[in-house]
């Protein structure tokens, strides 16, 4: 196993003791029915006690970061869609909510719908590398379980600094360096 993974394994199996063995049968048994019906793995799950669950979830998980996440030397390269006027007045603080796949950056509006660009605005997308530690991996299994990743999302922490920053409006093909 790449050394990255061993790491993510260790972050997420820490969530089956704090946030699944512990929780009471109704817990569970509500998470199930609303959160994992619609999810790949539901099939495997309805025999599995919580415990057997979260493990065939956790094995999910890392499975899909390892063939849906590219990694470069170590690093989750990840992509961010922004509706800007101009790269220019691009904030500092890239947010913390970016998605494993180029087509997965979209602009999502305050109540979670795709947002709407206004005609000042073009949408920019962002690629920048993240180290394994500026991934919040429990988050982001969060994020999986509720929506197998419908929304590609995957969240870094809010002190994260990104590398390797490079942008493009929406549709053209090559990257630009992005000088912050």
């Amino acid at each position: 196993m790449k050394n990255y993974l061993n790491y993510i394994k260790e972050k997420v199996t820490a969530i089956d003791i704090r946030t699944f063995i512990d929780v009471s049968k109704i817990d569970y048994d509500y998470h199930f029915k609303n959160n994992l019906q619609y999810h790949s793995l539901y099939n495997k799950l309805l025999d599995a006690d919580s415990t057997e669950a979260i493990n065939i979830l956790i094995d999910g998980f890392l499975k899909d970061v390892e063939n849906k996440i590219e990694f470069v030397d170590d690093r989750a390269r990840l992509y961010r869609a922004i509706a800007l006027e101009h790269i220019y007045k691009l904030n500092k603080d890239l947010g913390i909510y970016w998605a494993y796949s180029e087509s997965g950056a979209v602009v999502y509006d305050d109540v979670g719908y795709v947002h709407e660009t206004q005609p000042s605005e073009n949408v920019i997308i962002l690629r920048a590398d993240f180290d394994i530690i500026d991934v919040d991996w429990q988050n982001t299994l969060d994020l999986y379980l509720m929506n197998e990743w419908f929304e590609n999302e995957v969240e870094v922490v809010e002190t994260s600094h990104p590398h390797n920053i490079n942008y493009k409006d929406e549709g053209e093909k090559n990257w630009r360096i992005l000088n912050n």
